[in-house]
């Protein structure tokens, strides 16, 4: 894997022997947001003064779930590898170009996140780190 220099913050790549590869480290991340009831009818007011809730049934919520690379950020394809992918035989394109999955839990929505669709999600990110780092082994 790479160092860095404590000053300037640039990598240091190790000196790999022919059958040795660079090994990239590979955060996951998920951000979970939770919205409220969005009431179309004014509130009643008690005569504490405070608002009474919404119902609990009727929220929603995002869940985005994303790979980061050290040195990169988010796992996605750059704007000058967007273009690369364009001048490629459309059989060679990738079929996903942002590891960045994002679904709608709750009432009515999508299914709540498990380590299926984690995995699913896995498979589509290894084209697209293969990609970005040729030769590379993600960790």
């Amino acid at each position: 894997m790479p160092t860095y220099d404590d000053i300037t913050l640039e990598p240091i790549y190790p000196i790999l022997e022919a059958a040795q590869h660079l090994h990239i480290a590979i955060y996951h991340d998920e951000l979970s947001m939770d919205h409220g009831h969005k009431q179309t009818t004014p509130s009643l007011v008690a005569c504490s003064g405070t608002t009474t809730p919404g119902k609990k049934g009727n929220r929603w919520s995002i869940h985005v779930s994303y790979f980061i690379l050290e040195m990169d950020g988010q796992l996605v394809l750059t704007t000058g590898q967007l273009e690369a992918q364009a001048q490629l035989q459309p059989d060679q394109w990738l079929g996903i170009t942002n590891a960045r999955k994002i679904i709608f839990p709750g009432k009515n929505g999508d299914a709540w996140w498990d380590m299926q669709q984690l995995l699913a999600q896995i498979k589509l990110t290894i084209p697209i780190f293969e990609y970005i780092q040729p030769g590379a082994i993600g960790v």
